[in-house]
């Protein structure tokens, strides 16, 4: 079972260009070139220093449309560069 803290998660995102908006919840939005898609994902005020369970990295995959909790650990654990998840969305066209 899938396992991550917050933290690393937030980090990992950040580091692959998505970009914190902070409304209610901290959401992040993925940039390309300096235009905003519609890839999104948040991470409540509540989790963002606790660890995050397979059920919400599930959630989080899904919303940044990656195929796997595989492929999400690997983004999150830095093995899966950020040009190999934009290749990764190109492919399923998913911008």
């Amino acid at each position: 079972m899938a396992v991550r803290p917050a933290r690393e998660v937030i980090s990992a995102l950040t580091s692959k260009g998505f970009v914190r908006s902070n409304n209610d919840h901290k959401k992040f939005i993925l940039y390309i070139n300096n235009q905003k898609t519609n890839i999104r994902t948040k991470v409540s005020h509540g989790r963002a220093s606790k660890d995050l369970d397979s059920f919400i990295l599930s959630s989080i995959k899904k919303q940044i449309k990656l195929d796997t909790i595989s492929q999400l650990c690997e983004l999150i654990d830095c093995t899966l560069s950020g040009s190999d998840y934009l290749k990764i969305l190109k492919i399923n066209n998913k911008i």
